[in-house]
């Protein structure tokens, strides 16, 4: 029960990371590379004050260095695909990760795909549709609004790729242990591209406050208890909680940005909470 609860609280945490980017005037890509690499700085500190054993098979740690490769591959595409299309398109794209994990799941790590599943990933969908597409009456797609579709698509096959390899690497390595050398893996992909990444790097006392809070609680705290979470309940089931970010998105706009969601939001939030509450009214009943 506690490992739904600590996934939910990681994409709470997560969802907080547009409205961080509206506020600070910093390009997305370096926002990326340093709060990663400064979280893996918190994640090293916490693990030596748990006398934790950093060896890892050279298997998992190549691995490890492909998630950091999808992982970074996610973050950019979806930020691009802000850029290029509609925030529905972009959103709605990128959130199609749970499909694909439901997908690719029983393949790759073979999990099986219950009732409950795609009753949750069925409800969560139309939540998204009510929340993202109840005013659009267009369907004239532009070149840009097709190319930000098709890199919210990628967004969402390398999120759901990072799900299952970390799903099947958990069972044989330390979660913190993963963390750690996946940023190490984003320290030597960004040593590698910093002429680029950072040529234009404008550094600010408020660029470093923020970007040393959302290293600590957004690549620090957060991937904590993603994986914690991720331990014990499928990789299916953490992909469709991802839909509880989109909830909590709606949520901090309000109070933060004052954007008032209409009704039809307000039925689509209700369908995604209602796909969350069914994997977690179950999970508790198998206890």
């Amino acid at each position: 029960m506690k490992s739904y609860f600590y996934i939910i609280i990681s994409m709470v945490i997560w969802s907080s990371y547009s409205i961080i980017l509206k506020k600070v005037d910093l390009d997305p890509v370096i926002f990326t590379f340093t709060t990663n690499i400064l979280g893996g700085v918190f994640i090293y500190l916490y693990g030596r004050t748990k006398n934790i054993s950093f060896k890892i098979s050279n298997k998992n740690k190549l691995m490890i260095f492909f998630t950091a490769i999808f992982i970074l591959i996610n973050s950019i595409s979806f930020f691009y695909a802000y850029k290029l299309t509609s925030v529905s398109n972009a959103v709605f794209s990128h959130y199609l990760a749970p499909i694909f994990v439901s997908i690719a799941a029983p393949i790759l790590i073979k999990e099986r795909v219950e009732y409950k599943t795609l009753i949750s990933l069925i409800l969560a969908i139309m939540g998204m549709y009510f929340i993202f597409f109840q005013n659009s009456h267009s369907f004239n797609i532009s070149r840009n609004d097709l190319l930000g579709i098709l890199l919210g698509t990628l967004s969402a096959v390398c999120y759901a790729l990072v799900i299952i390899i970390v799903k099947h690497l958990i069972k044989s390595s330390n979660y913190i242990v993963m963390i750690i050398y996946q940023d190490l893996s984003m320290l030597f992909i960004s040593l590698l591209a910093s002429p680029i990444i950072f040529s234009d790097f404008d550094f600010s006392l408020n660029i470093l406050i923020v970007t040393l809070l959302v290293a600590f609680t957004h690549c620090f705290i957060a991937p904590l208890f993603y994986l914690k979470g991720l331990e014990s309940i499928k990789a299916q089931y953490a992909g469709l909680l991802g839909y509880t970010e989109v909830l909590s998105s709606i949520l901090l706009g309000i109070i933060f940005l004052k954007e008032i969601p209409n009704m039809a939001v307000f039925v689509g939030g209700l369908l995604i909470v209602i796909s969350g509450g069914i994997l977690i009214v179950s999970a508790k009943q198998t206890e």
